[in-house]
């Protein structure tokens, strides 16, 4: 069965570099370029995971996720920034997501991380 992950990110190349090649990948994908159009997706859809950057104009991805936890508890989530890496590490890793991904997020390792999340299982 094919895995959806939500994937938001407010720069448009970003969200259509990560949404091309996770679609390559066999994985049926959501885009949002605000955190209220993720919530409003999360509402409807059953997620397998979601990738959210910490940094968009409406609310910030830590809000995005604390509500979509709100939402599906145990959702795997990895967030991503390009500032204060090690902050934003923290506060993203205090939230429950299973990982994070400095900007620009290398591909490789984001195929990665969603392999763990998938293999393992992985749910907090």
């Amino acid at each position: 069965m094919q895995k959806k992950i939500l994937v938001v990110d407010d720069d448009a190349l970003t969200l259509e570099t990560i949404g091309e090649f996770l679609s390559s990948k066999g994985y049926k994908l959501f885009l949002a370029r605000t955190g209220s159009k993720a919530v409003q997706i999360a509402r409807k859809e059953k997620l397998d995971a979601t990738i959210l950057d910490v940094n968009l104009p409406d609310m910030d991805g830590f809000a995005v996720l604390e509500e979509i936890r709100r939402l599906s508890a145990n959702l795997p989530a990895i967030m991503m920034s390009a500032k204060n890496e090690s902050e934003c590490r923290a506060r993203s890793l205090e939230l429950g997501a299973n990982f994070f991904l400095p900007k620009p997020v290398k591909l490789s390792l984001l195929e990665w991380e969603l392999r763990e999340i998938f293999q393992e299982g992985v749910n907090r």
